[in-house]
Protein backbone atom coordinates (compact mmCIF):
# COMPACT_ATOMS: atom_id res chain seq x y z
CA UNK A 1 0.00 0.00 0.00
CA UNK A 2 1.50 3.29 -0.86
CA UNK A 3 1.54 6.37 1.48
CA UNK A 4 4.20 9.26 1.50
CA UNK A 5 6.69 10.23 4.08
CA UNK A 6 6.46 13.23 6.35
CA UNK A 7 9.60 14.99 6.40
CA UNK A 8 10.64 16.09 9.37
CA UNK A 9 9.42 19.53 10.17
CA UNK A 10 11.66 22.25 9.74
CA UNK A 11 11.61 24.78 12.66
CA UNK A 12 13.45 28.01 12.84
CA UNK A 13 13.23 31.09 14.51
CA UNK A 14 12.79 35.21 13.69
CA UNK A 15 16.31 36.63 14.81
CA UNK A 16 15.86 38.85 17.78
CA UNK A 17 14.74 42.58 17.29
CA UNK A 18 18.26 44.10 17.13
CA UNK A 19 18.14 46.60 20.33
CA UNK A 20 16.67 50.37 20.60
CA UNK A 21 17.37 53.74 21.79
CA UNK A 22 15.44 54.94 24.08
CA UNK A 23 11.51 56.04 23.04
CA UNK A 24 9.79 58.72 24.89
CA UNK A 25 6.46 57.84 27.01
CA UNK A 26 5.75 60.95 28.62
CA UNK A 27 6.60 64.41 29.26
CA UNK A 28 5.32 67.08 31.81
CA UNK A 29 5.72 70.80 32.85
CA UNK A 30 5.73 70.77 36.39
CA UNK A 31 4.32 74.41 37.39
CA UNK A 32 7.22 76.53 37.76
CA UNK A 33 9.25 74.18 38.22
CA UNK A 34 11.61 72.12 35.12
CA UNK A 35 10.22 70.25 32.48
CA UNK A 36 10.41 66.32 32.36
CA UNK A 37 10.57 63.87 29.36
CA UNK A 38 10.44 60.66 30.52
CA UNK A 39 12.02 57.56 28.22
CA UNK A 40 11.09 54.06 28.31
CA UNK A 41 14.64 52.68 29.82
CA UNK A 42 17.46 54.42 32.02
CA UNK A 43 19.75 57.09 30.39
CA UNK A 44 23.23 57.65 30.76
CA UNK A 45 23.53 60.23 33.63
CA UNK A 46 24.93 63.58 33.04
CA UNK A 47 24.31 67.39 31.18
CA UNK A 48 22.64 67.70 27.70
CA UNK A 49 22.48 70.01 25.29
CA UNK A 50 20.05 72.45 25.64
CA UNK A 51 20.05 73.11 21.64
CA UNK A 52 18.42 69.55 21.51
CA UNK A 53 14.87 70.52 22.96
CA UNK A 54 12.30 72.99 22.01
CA UNK A 55 9.02 73.13 23.99
CA UNK A 56 5.71 75.01 23.05
CA UNK A 57 3.32 75.63 25.91
CA UNK A 58 0.35 77.84 26.52
CA UNK A 59 1.06 79.03 22.39
CA UNK A 60 4.33 80.07 23.68
CA UNK A 61 7.38 78.99 21.84
CA UNK A 62 9.66 78.00 25.48
CA UNK A 63 13.69 78.02 25.56
CA UNK A 64 15.92 75.84 27.55
CA UNK A 65 17.61 78.30 30.00
CA UNK A 66 21.35 77.92 29.20
CA UNK A 67 23.17 77.26 32.48
CA UNK A 68 25.43 74.23 33.37
CA UNK A 69 24.00 70.91 34.07
CA UNK A 70 20.83 71.94 32.35
CA UNK A 71 19.28 69.68 30.52
CA UNK A 72 20.12 66.73 32.72
CA UNK A 73 19.10 63.23 32.97
CA UNK A 74 18.88 60.73 35.63
CA UNK A 75 17.23 57.39 35.84
CA UNK A 76 14.99 57.22 32.66
CA UNK A 77 14.30 61.32 33.32
CA UNK A 78 15.46 64.15 31.16
CA UNK A 79 14.58 67.43 33.80
CA UNK A 80 14.78 70.67 31.52
CA UNK A 81 14.48 74.11 32.68
CA UNK A 82 12.98 76.56 30.63
CA UNK A 83 12.86 80.11 29.64
CA UNK A 84 9.83 82.13 27.91
CA UNK A 85 11.01 83.13 24.27
CA UNK A 86 7.94 84.35 22.84
CA UNK A 87 4.07 83.69 20.62
CA UNK A 88 4.29 80.35 18.83
CA UNK A 89 0.54 79.06 18.11
CA UNK A 90 -0.07 75.13 18.53
CA UNK A 91 -0.70 72.27 20.65
CA UNK A 92 1.97 71.70 23.65
CA UNK A 93 4.80 69.10 23.01
CA UNK A 94 7.95 68.84 23.84
CA UNK A 95 10.80 68.00 20.80
CA UNK A 96 14.52 66.55 20.86
CA UNK A 97 16.68 67.43 17.56
CA UNK A 98 20.21 65.82 18.15
CA UNK A 99 23.02 66.12 16.95
CA UNK A 100 24.87 65.80 19.23
CA UNK A 101 23.23 62.18 20.37
CA UNK A 102 23.36 63.04 23.80
CA UNK A 103 20.16 60.83 25.14
CA UNK A 104 21.44 57.60 25.44
CA UNK A 105 20.32 54.22 26.48
CA UNK A 106 22.24 53.21 29.83
CA UNK A 107 22.25 49.34 28.75
CA UNK A 108 22.67 49.37 25.38
CA UNK A 109 24.77 53.20 24.63
CA UNK A 110 22.23 53.30 21.94
CA UNK A 111 21.67 57.49 21.38
CA UNK A 112 17.25 58.40 21.13
CA UNK A 113 16.20 58.85 17.46
CA UNK A 114 14.75 62.67 16.84
CA UNK A 115 11.63 63.43 17.59
CA UNK A 116 8.82 66.04 17.12
CA UNK A 117 6.01 67.18 18.95
CA UNK A 118 5.60 64.77 21.33
CA UNK A 119 2.37 65.45 23.85
CA UNK A 120 3.08 67.54 26.80
CA UNK A 121 0.64 67.15 29.77
CA UNK A 122 0.67 70.04 32.31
Amino acid sequence: MGGFRSSPKSTFSVPPSPPAGPVPVAAALNGAGPATVTFDQPLVPGALDPANWFLRFNNTFISPLVIPGNPSAAGSTVSIIFFTAGPDPGPDVVSFSPPPNDVVSLATAIPAAAFSDFPLAP
